[in-house]
């Protein structure tokens, strides 16, 4: 691959170092990282599932959230609201995987939508989160690792009720995205592996 990527380079193509970050649901030693994260004051916010009420709002955080990041430069998507809303559907129509929306979750004020942590099953044994977001107001407070914390801890006490089998939580998190990945680490996920994302702009 280090060829390919020096061909590519020579050809005007620019790379976004991607790592995936995995969370073992069966290492017991993860639960306890887990456990000692901390805890978030959630102030006047609430933590439900997914609910389709909050489909609109989901859009507009989704590009709210992406339009000016390195996501947005090999996604142009993220840039307008319809791209957003085109991601969104995406995830709800299971293209990137089953979506399961009682695993999912939302951060709510009354009924305005704050935050979300989205789950899809990736293949037999995986769990994917393709997208968390957090309103720009709220961020910074820990509520973005409060809702993946609360996305694990639900996947394992299926686990633990025998009623599932999977073994990991995965993501994808650029690799110079050092608050993701801190958040990630805090959380007992661990680097997998590495890849570089080639994007032409035009």
């Amino acid at each position: 691959q280090e060829a390919d990527v020096r061909d590519i380079g020579f050809l005007g193509f620019k790379f976004v170092g991607q790592s995936i970050v995995k969370f073992d649901l069966h290492d017991p030693v993860l639960y306890r990282i887990l456990n000692m994260s901390g805890n978030t004051d959630l102030k006047d916010n609430q933590v439900t599932v997914w609910d389709d009420k909050y489909r609109d709002q989901a859009v507009d955080l989704i590009n709210l959230s992406f339009k000016n990041t390195k996501n947005a430069d090999f996604d142009p998507r993220f840039r307008s609201r319809e791209g957003s809303k085109d991601v969104l559907e995406m995830i709800l129509s299971d293209q990137y995987g089953k979506f399961l929306p009682y695993q999912s979750r939302l951060l709510v004020n009354g009924d305005i939508l704050e935050g979300f942590c989205l789950a899809v099953i990736a293949s037999e044994d995986k769990i994917n989160i393709p997208l968390i977001a957090i309103r720009k107001n709220e961020r910074n407070r820990g509520l973005g690792k409060f809702l993946l914390k609360s996305v694990i801890s639900a996947f394992a006490q299926l686990i633990g009720e025998k009623k599932i089998s999977f073994r990991e939580i995965n993501a994808t998190v650029d690799t110079d995205n050092y608050p993701a990945i801190k958040m990630y680490r805090r959380l007992g996920f661990k680097e997998d592996y590495f890849y570089p994302h080639a994007y032409y702009r035009k």
